[in-house]
């Protein structure tokens, strides 16, 4: 997709007055990121988690920016020319991309929680385009109108380019991740959310919040933004209760459940296997049979979540779960491939926390006729604590386990791997192979027919991220590959 330009805007049309001399000057673009700026953009130089921005304000300028915005401080060295110094910038990122980036304001639909969040979005964007009327989806995967998506490498896109890509879309609704690194860093400021779903919390990001209550802490601001219309909570979540207490009155809250009918929304689960989830929906709304070829007990709740945003819509229950039935799950979400007479099951699934392992191989577990093995590793430069708990995770439902790669980025592989077996213990069925591809390629040739392969953490990503190099590298087109072409 073509990047959305604001032609015509200035300085002082965002400024004011505070633009000075530069008021008259011409912007064609806002950026965080100067190795995305073009000719005629203005540089923001804000404080990061780890530097300023201003340290790369040189190579914005002699990249064509126009001049640099930055937010002065005490510790902030003399800037490049030219340069205008704003204060509290980073509180205003959001106003400045608002009156920037001109769009109608969108109906937005906000999924936040450890897992689930792709799933529940794509799901809401699939079941709200109308032909005249399309329904964008934002996150982990890219941005678009599914299946059209194209990807940008992150759950939330920092504010200037979430506005940006909400400009270029142009469409009446959206359905958005909303992930707590985003709500901890304010990207998604500017914007007014109508609905806001809480799918769970469970351990992830900890080398980023530094513990559980901080990163519950940071996904509850979705619950509290102005104007929400709508709180969808999965309530057998155990944070259920604290991201409820404090609605706004004029927030409607809808419970989901799957273990209780005294919320506004339940299911109860009547088939759950590798052909799919059949749930008998009840509640407020009415009563309705939910028949999806989602895989797993687990996208139970994510069905349900998702059937909460569309009611919050209006959307009648039976025509919500219809419309539910006949979506297409997101790529690299409980993705099969393969399967009898002939070959294998193989299924490539994005569980990068040991939550969302335990979920997906407990599925797996019911479903296999024959053996299960469990392909996966961990990203590099994250939460190192819960290495050992996938590990153990793994060792406690897969009968082969193969340790490979995921991103290392920029730590020892072999280090990687050696947190993961403190959990596996003795598990007696264990290899390590760091080539991503050999190590699929050894899981899928051992496997006999009956057998599922699981091959967890990258699911969608087309990328492998090691040693400050991107290799192009899928594991659903390896896996497609080595099944002999077998989807």
């Amino acid at each position: 997709m073509a990047a959305a330009a604001a032609s015509g805007r200035t300085l002082g049309d965002l400024l004011g007055a505070a633009a000075g001399r530069y008021a008259r000057v011409q912007l064609t673009d806002l950026t965080l990121d100067s190795r995305n700026v073009r000719a005629g953009a203005a540089f923001v130089a804000v404080q990061g988690a780890r530097e300023h921005g201003l340290k790369y304000a040189q190579q914005a300028l002699d990249a064509g920016a126009a001049l640099v915005l930055y937010e002065p401080g005490s510790n902030v060295a003399d800037p490049p020319q030219p340069s205008l110094a704003v204060p509290n910038l980073k509180a205003r990122l959001g106003e400045l991309a608002a009156a920037f980036f001109v769009h109608e304001e969108p109906a937005i639909v906000g999924v936040t929680g450890t897992n689930g969040k792709t799933t529940v979005a794509y799901l809401v964007a699939q079941v709200l385009s109308q032909p005249r009327s399309p329904c964008a989806y934002v996150g982990t995967l890219g941005y678009g109108v599914p299946p059209a998506i194209a990807p940008h490498g992150w759950t939330t896109p920092d504010c200037f380019t979430l506005h940006r890509e909400l400009a270029e879309l142009g469409t009446p609704r959206v359905a958005m991740e909303v992930s707590s690194h985003a709500l901890k860093q304010e990207r998604i400021a500017g914007l007014t959310f109508h609905t806001a779903v809480f799918t769970n919390l469970t351990r992830d990001h900890l080398d980023e919040h530094g513990d559980l209550a901080s990163y519950g802490a940071a996904k509850r601001k979705l619950f509290r933004l102005p104007k929400l219309a709508y709180a969808v909570v999965n309530a057998d979540d155990a944070y259920a209760a604290t991201i409820v207490d404090g609605l706004a009155p004029t927030c409607t809250l809808l419970r989901t459940s799957l273990r209780s009918t005294g919320v506004e929304l339940s299911g109860r689960l009547k088939r759950a296997g590798l052909a799919g989830v059949e749930l008998d929906i009840a509640g407020k709304f009415g009563t309705a049979r939910l028949k999806s070829k989602l895989i797993g007990a687990f996208n139970a709740e994510n069905l349900l979540s998702a059937l909460g945003a569309l009611l919050a819509q209006g959307m009648a229950v039976e025509h919500a779960c219809a419309a539910l039935g006949a979506a297409q799950p997101a790529p690299g979400r409980m993705e099969v491939l393969g399967g009898p007479p002939h070959r294998p099951w193989v299924v490539v699934d994005y569980a990068h926390t040991p939550d969302a392992l335990a979920r997906v191989l407990a599925t797996l577990e019911a479903a296999a006729v024959g053996e299960l093995t469990c392909v996966f590793g961990c990203g590099g430069d994250r939460d190192r604590g819960k290495r050992p708990l996938m590990g153990a995770v793994a060792a406690d439902f897969a009968d082969r386990i193969v340790l490979t790669d995921d991103n290392p980025r920029s730590e020892d592989p072999a280090a990687i791997v050696r947190d993961i077996r403190e959990g596996v213990g003795d598990h007696p069925r264990v290899t390590v192979m760091h080539d991503r591809r050999a190590a699929l390629k050894t899981a899928i040739e051992r496997a006999r027919p009956g057998d599922v392969v699981l091959v967890a953490g990258k699911g969608h990503e087309a990328e492998q991220v090691a040693g400050g190099e991107r290799r192009p590298f899928s594991d659903r087109a390896v896996a497609a590959e080595l099944l002999g072409g077998e989807r």
